[in-house]
């Protein structure tokens, strides 16, 4: 499966997710995200299938529920359900990476790590455990404002490699819904 690396421009808090989703046990994927222009509140991260992702206005985007896990690197906050100090500022130019380990099956809980510049080192790398049995990941953005260029992978090439060589491109393990 070919994904180009679209450019996206926010004008209201709304969110995008990803058409394809990760699944199954032992399922390892990763994305970047190369920060054009920083608006308000960008979340970015991965959702669930029972997230709902709303492409106009919401008051809640990537992480404001159960069903989604985000990083913002305005606020430098992760969001789940709530949020908690993570990570660093972003600035135009900057790449962040995006990898999930979806686990091992029902007893094995995946994680969700996060780069900065191809860096995984603190105050970056694990952002999230995600809790075991989770069926499928969807790759998930949200912000009020700003451009980005979202890789899934396919035609061109990440900028920064993965955690490990078992991580491979989002679009090259995801499957339609």
């Amino acid at each position: 499966m070919s994904i180009l690396a679209p450019e996206l421009t926010f004008n209201s808090f709304s969110t995008v997710r990803s058409r394809c989703s990760v699944r199954g046990a032992g399922a390892k994927a990763y994305f970047e995200v190369e920060i054009k222009s920083l608006g308000s509140s960008p979340q970015f991260g991965f959702c669930s299938p029972d997230f709902t992702a709303n492409p106009d206005y919401q008051s809640r985007g990537t992480g404001d529920d159960a069903d989604s896990w985000g990083v913002d690197g305005q606020r430098v906050l992760s969001w789940h359900n709530g949020n908690n100090p993570f990570g660093s500022e972003w600035r135009a130019g900057d790449i962040i990476g995006f990898a999930v380990n979806l686990g091992d099956g029902d007893a094995t809980a995946g994680q969700f790590l996060v780069s900065y510049n191809g860096d995984f080192a603190s105050p970056y790398g694990v952002a999230f455990d995600l809790p075991p049995g989770l069926p499928a990941i969807y790759a998930s953005l949200t912000a009020g404002s700003g451009r980005y260029n979202w890789n899934l992978g396919g035609l061109r090439a990440f900028r920064y490699a993965p955690p490990s060589p078992d991580y491979q491109a989002f679009a090259a393990v995801a499957a339609a819904p």
